[in-house]
Formats: C-alpha cells, sequence, structure tokens
C-alpha cells in the first residue's frame, strides 16, 4: 500500500493540473526519421546517440528536394517535399534537422542559402 504522504502529494500534483505523464510531441515523427537525424547529429556533434534528445517535431511541406537548406552548385528538384523539422537538445545547446518524410534524407539546417 502507498503511504498516505506520497498519495496527498500525488494528489495535490494531480489537483494543480501537473502531468504525471511524461511529454510527447504534438506532431508524431516516423520512427525512421527520428532515428537517421539522431544519428547525423551524435556523428557530427561527435557524441553518443543517447546523449542526443528529441524536443520538438513539426511537420514541413518543404518547397523543393533541398528540404530547406539549398546549398550552392546543387541542383534540386522542384516538388513539395514532405517531411520534418525535428530540434534536439545535446549538452543543452538546440539543434535543428530537416528530413523527408520517411527520413531516408537527413540535413542540418546551417549554411543554407
Amino acid at each position: 500500500m502507498m503511504p498516505l504522504g506520497l498519495l496527498l502529494w500525488l494528489f495535490a500534483l494531480w489537483a494543480n493540473g501537473v502531468s504525471l505523464e511524461p511529454s510527447q510531441p504534438a506532431a508524431s515523427a516516423p520512427n525512421s526519421a527520428v532515428r537517421v537525424a539522431t544519428e547525423l547529429l551524435a556523428t557530427e556533434l561527435d557524441t553518443h546517440r543517447l546523449d542526443v534528445i528529441l524536443h520538438s517535431v513539426e511537420t514541413v511541406a518543404w518547397s523543393d528536394a533541398s528540404l530547406g537548406c539549398q546549398q550552392a552548385g546543387y541542383a534540386y528538384a522542384q516538388v513539395v517535399t514532405p517531411g520534418w523539422r525535428l530540434v534536439f537538445v545535446v549538452d543543452g545547446a538546440e539543434h535543428a534537422v530537416h528530413t523527408d518524410d520517411t527520413g531516408r534524407s537527413a540535413i542540418r539546417p546551417t549554411g543554407c542559402l
């Protein structure tokens, strides 16, 4: 049986609107997109993938196949590309990664035109 003090504390949290469930992002990117983005960041930041924490997820319709990050000297298919803007936290700093809808392609939006 749960101690009375703990029970009262949990009730006080619940009564004040504090959720005991872990927060979930509003959108839900496919595991493949999250996995590819996590591996990309872990590699580029030279850290373990478990240190890359998903912070937020946003669905995006990229205007072309560059995933919102055109690079000089490259040509991109001019087709609306559904995808995700994923923001991760690593060592207290936020890092964005753009992916296509399936997670086959991922890029960090740094140095974009």
